[in-house]
């Protein structure tokens, strides 16, 4: 852990999470208010395909649900080494319309079919 921690940026917003001293109250204060944030992308990383005793994996899918007090939208992407990468999208219903997530997804799709095939975004 020590390392890990030593890893961080020192801006990390996890830091803060020691100054919330009530959390109930902190995620009722928050019901009904704008987000702080349109979006985040959150990740495993790249999982090791062969584990020990022989077992492996061929892929991997990542998905949290939407929380109340987090961003309208997350991104969430998981791959397996030498293998390929998926992604989940999760929203806030009542903030996002699903047609604009919709639209995310077609072009997030499409940058990420570019980049693999291209070695561009294509922007």
């Amino acid at each position: 852990m020590p390392g890990l921690i030593a890893s961080l940026p020192r801006d990390d917003v996890t830091g803060l999470l020691k100054w919330v001293g009530d959390w109930h109250a902190y995620l009722r204060q928050a019901d009904g208010k704008p987000h702080d944030w349109t979006w985040e992308i959150s990740n495993l990383g790249a999982l090791k395909a062969v584990g020990d005793n022989g077992w492996g994996i061929t892929r991997a899918v990542f998905a949290q649900s939407a929380l109340m007090s987090g961003p309208a939208m997350t991104l969430n992407l998981a791959g397996v080494v030498g293998g390929e990468i998926s992604g989940t999208m999760t929203w806030q219903e009542k903030t996002v319309d699903a047609k604009l997530v919709e639209g995310v997804v077609s072009d997030l799709a499409e940058w990420s079919r570019r980049l693999a095939e291209e070695g561009t975004l294509g922007l």
